[in-house]
């Protein structure tokens, strides 16, 4: 039994049910202290704004924290933030506002440790088969947010919303040693190894594209946050249905990450079509105004959303493998599980700041225009970087023609010589 992905798994579930549990129970306990909505989403906003910082931090002292510490400690955070949340109904509302704050951001803090943690421990233990791996344990992050509420929900109608979070935040930290025993012993950390530093990982051309593949593919995602629910409602759709809806994503790309384990394209090929699907979901989910072809129907969302998650899974998952197969032979002074540490920081912030950018600009937009063509203008963005990365990877593959030419050539003139 692969004990390792088991507690990755069970971790992913537990962290993302805990970003959901908030959002259904938070914002009436906040407007009765007399909070209103936007100081809410301030709040709200501290989580990926920690993760994200927090990330580049754990990306250059994993390896001396170790990275089944650095899970251990996410998965302890994110407990702690939970039990912290249960006594906010007891203070004053200045308290409130200070104490959920410090909260939120102490679970953005967890969430970027267990991210970071996360992509480290599987580009280390399953180097063979990384891209199946990260697949699995992304795609249970649907089964987080779906259980999330629901278990709130459930705990909400026993005792209320203190006995939620105490509740809540105790089980999560019963499973923290749990998690701990499950995963792999660390490599002995080494002193006198050279640490590698992020600004030579940011020179390596691959780091940067891949990157923005990351952060504009989840803002695709996240754009939708704000605005999605108003759309459905103008088609008729309940509330209950409305977050079915919002998981056909995570199946979608739960499939992606099957489906790239039975074909062996080239990592490049594979994002860019995942890029083209993500475009092409941005414009099809309004629809837009302007696809004369398509008629407005519930149908052509729904279908949307799913291509949308099937991109994801297409764009996203060969990201980590594909830097740390680039950055190997670039940064050879450095063994490989080094640079995949530090490489997994670094994605877990393009993640990140991906969610923390798309939804004010989905908010922005929505104000000065509608659904469709807010969409559309995503759909643009997207499809423009695609035709940005195709041509990088296209003077990428010829400068390895180059270089082999070049090796062919000197091989063909020694030889030579030595005759």
């Amino acid at each position: 039994m692969d004990f390792a992905l088991i507690a990755l798994v069970l971790t992913e579930v537990l962290s993302c049910s805990v970003y959901s549990i908030l959002a259904p129970f938070f914002p009436s306990e906040a407007n009765s202290k007399g909070i209103g909505s936007s100081l809410v989403g301030v709040i709200f906003s501290g989580y990926p704004i920690a993760a994200s910082i927090s990330s580049l931090i754990f990306a250059k002292f994993i390896s001396k924290i170790g990275r089944r510490k650095l899970l251990v400690f996410g998965c302890a955070c994110e407990g702690f933030a939970m039990l912290t949340f249960g006594f906010v109904p007891y203070i004053n509302r200045q308290l409130f506002i200070i104490i959920s704050t410090i909260a939120r951001f102490g679970q953005g803090l967890g969430a970027g440790a267990n991210t970071t943690a996360t992509f480290a421990i599987v580009a280390v233990t399953y180097p063979d088969r990384m891209e199946s791996v990260i697949g699995l344990v992304q795609s249970t992050a649907g089964i987080g947010f779906l259980v999330g509420p629901l278990i709130g929900s459930a705990l909400y109608s026993i005792g209320g919303f203190s006995f939620l979070f105490f509740t809540y935040g105790i089980i999560f930290l019963i499973f923290v040693p749990v998690i701990y025993t499950m995963l792999p012993r660390d490599a002995e950390y080494n002193k006198n190894r050279d640490e590698i530093q992020l600004s030579e990982l940011a020179k390596i051309p691959t780091v940067i594209y891949n990157g923005i593949v990351q952060i504009i593919s989840i803002m695709s995602l996240s754009f939708l946050y704000p605005t999605l629910t108003n759309h459905l409602a103008s088609f008729g759709v309940s509330t209950a249905w409305t977050g079915v809806i919002f998981s056909l994503p995570s199946g979608a790309y739960a499939l992606a990450a099957v489906v790239l384990s039975y074909i062996k394209w080239e990592k490049k090929l594979i994002m860019s079509i995942g890029l083209f699907f993500i475009s092409m979901a941005n414009f099809h989910v309004g629809p837009w105004e302007y696809l004369f072809y398509l008629p407005q129907k519930l149908w052509i969302v729904v279908m949307a959303g799913a291509f949308l998650g099937f991109g994801l899974g297409l764009s996203n998952l060969p990201v980590l493998p594909d830097m740390v197969e680039n950055s190997v032979k670039v940064l050879r002074q450095y063994t490989e599980a080094q640079i995949s540490d530090s490489l997994s920081g670094l994605l877990c912030f393009a993640i990140f700041f991906g969610e923390i950018c798309g939804p004010p600009l989905s908010g922005f937009l929505a104000e000065s225009m509608d659904f469709g063509n807010a969409e559309a203008i995503m759909g643009f963005a997207v499809l423009f970087y695609l035709i940005i990365y195709v041509i990088f990877r296209k003077k990428q593959n010829s400068l390895k023609r180059d270089n082999l030419k070049e090796m062919f050539f000197e091989h063909e003139m020694i030889s030579t010589t030595i005759n």
